[in-house]
């Protein structure tokens, strides 16, 4: 393609212009005690978790460089580690937990929106609670 110079010349430069981002993980499957019953948190449970991680991608975008991103199995393995350490009664606290812990995975994070989903009325496709950390 003959414009194709002259593209290649602006990408991954102009990375000044390149606010706030997100990466998002979606419908990430965990198994998690959570319920306001005993009978609900006797078993684990499987969630489904979508994480939105608010960051300055702008060093990522300028060098192409991974080490300059999120690691994205670090992200995943931090929810499945939280999510079987403990038991939570409400959808929203766990969102919430799972928030905090993933921002502590990096400074480059500044933002995470967590949703959790679990699928708990049988005449709803699921029920879910959406937290964003901080507010």
């Amino acid at each position: 393609w003959p414009g194709w110079a002259l593209c290649r010349g602006l990408l991954r430069r102009d990375t000044q212009r390149t606010s706030m981002s997100h990466l998002d993980l979606k419908a990430l499957r965990v198994r998690g005690r959570i319920g306001c019953k005993d009978a609900e948190r006797a078993h684990p449970q499987m969630l489904r978790v979508d994480i939105r991680l608010y960051l300055d991608m702008r060093d990522a975008i300028a060098t192409d460089d991974v080490a300059c991103s999120i690691d994205y199995k670090a992200v995943a393995g931090c929810v499945r580690e939280l999510l079987g350490s403990r038991e939570w009664r409400l959808l929203e606290t766990c969102a919430h937990d799972i928030g905090v812990c993933v921002r502590g995975l990096s400074q480059r994070i500044t933002r995470v929106e967590t949703t959790l989903v679990k699928d708990v009325i049988a005449d709803a496709e699921s029920v879910s609670a959406t937290v964003i950390y901080p507010p």
